[in-house]
């Protein structure tokens, strides 16, 4: 069914769930290994924490800027840069040291990379869906190409971390990051993008106000402001475990390619889930598979610290990632149907969902951090899922309050 379904896919959108699988392993070839080289260079919990929540700062400082100016005709010189920024900072790890500031800024220009090229990436997939009735199966196939990315570098970078060192990783890396860069020039920029994109550019060119007035306007929607809430919340979830899960098994006595291969089995469970989560969701209301998935994460998550087997985290990260990847796909269908369809809205839909996941990830692993200082890591993990969960429901509940409200007549 899913290699049926995958040859429905135009051209073009294989071209960029290709390029994703890429994107994807540069960052978690230098991600599976990233706390464990700097515990090796004898930094603590809270300086890694700082170090780790600066990727999603700077990526969320660099997406409403490619957002903004984002069209078919520059996406990809866009995304050029942004590709060159990503892999030349993973290969400059390899030259700096145990320099903190130097690994502040490496660190920085590696989020800016990544921020602006999958800004680039989610626009340009929004840009070439081929009807409103495939949209599921595209976005599923798009986060999936995401979660083979990740298991495929995370089963990678243990291995090469072990045999080769962590400088091996950011070189493999930087490699991973120039292929993607490759797959960019091959997507086609049909001649109606362009003509749609300059129609679009049009008004905006004469009234900048008014776009930036009705942009803002869009940004405030109930619909908006809840899938930017699951992204947070999911990414949150999601960056805890990648960011101290490598600690927490190496603690435990398990081996770098251990972790790797933990790793990857949650990415390849993630993986698996998101074709089939496209096709789950046309058939349930998103709202509910997406609470779901929130609570299975944040419950497994607490409960995850009172396991130390392989056998038994490793069922951990088949549930964690079949979950996470459901989730993930809710809410990029919830944040493309925001659009209804209107060009304008792409790159500030695509700001707004991959932003939202990055301020999860700025704070999820400072916080993690600071607090596992205190309290140590298994502790840490049942105080954030918890914590977490308790303001995902929160607030649905009252956006689902407020929406019921609006919709009784007076």
């Amino acid at each position: 069914m899913l290699v049926c379904l995958a040859i429905m896919l135009t051209a073009n959108v294989k071209k960029i769930c290709i390029f994703h699988v890429f994107l994807a392993a540069s960052t978690s070839l230098s991600a599976v290994i990233f706390s464990p080289y700097l515990k090796s260079l004898g930094l603590g919990l809270d300086d890694m924490g700082l170090l780790i929540s600066m990727f999603a700062l700077s990526s969320l400082a660099s997406r409403v800027p490619f957002g903004l100016v984002y069209n078919s005709r520059r996406a990809k010189r866009l995304a050029y840069l942004s590709l060159g920024l990503l892999g030349g900072a993973s290969l400059a790890y390899t030259f700096v040291g145990s320099s903190y500031p130097l690994l502040m800024v490496l660190r920085v220009l590696q989020g800016l990379g990544f921020g602006g090229a999958s800004t680039m990436g989610m626009a340009l997939l929004m840009d070439n869906l081929p009807s409103a009735s495939t949209t599921t199966r595209v976005m599923g196939w798009y986060m999936g190409s995401l979660s083979v990315g990740h298991a495929a570098a995370n089963a990678l970078g243990g291995f090469v971390a072990e045999h080769l060192g962590y400088t091996g990783n950011f070189m493999v890396a930087a490699v991973m990051s120039l292929v993607a860069a490759t797959c960019i020039g091959l997507i086609s920029i049909r001649g109606d993008q362009v003509a749609q994109h300059a129609h679009a550019d049009a008004p905006r060119q004469k009234s900048a106000k008014r776009s930036l007035v009705s942009t803002l306007a869009y940004l405030r929607q109930v619909d908006v402001l809840a899938a930017a809430i699951l992204a947070f919340s999911q990414n949150f979830l999601s960056t805890v475990v990648f960011a101290y899960f490598p600690l927490y098994a190496l603690g435990v006595g398990l081996s770098l390619t251990s972790v790797g291969f933990l790793s990857a089995t949650h990415s390849l469970a993630s993986a698996i889930s998101r074709p089939a989560a496209g096709e789950i969701i046309r058939l349930v209301n998103y709202h509910v598979a997406s609470d779901l998935g929130v609570l299975v994460n944040g419950v497994f998550l607490f409960v995850l610290p009172s396991f130390t087997g392989m056998a038994a985290l490793l069922l951990f990260q088949v549930v964690l990632g079949s979950s996470r990847g459901l989730v993930m796909v809710t809410n990029a269908v919830g944040i493309n149907d925001t659009t209804r369809g209107d060009p304008t809205k792409r790159g500030a839909a695509s700001s707004v969902y991959n932003g939202a996941g990055d301020l999860g990830g700025i704070i999820g692993p400072f916080a993690g951090g600071l607090l596992a200082t205190q309290v140590g890591l298994g502790n840490m993990m049942r105080i954030t899922s918890l914590a977490l969960l308790v303001f995902y429901f929160a607030f649905v509940a009252y956006a689902r309050l407020g929406r019921v409200r609006r919709e009784v007549p007076t």
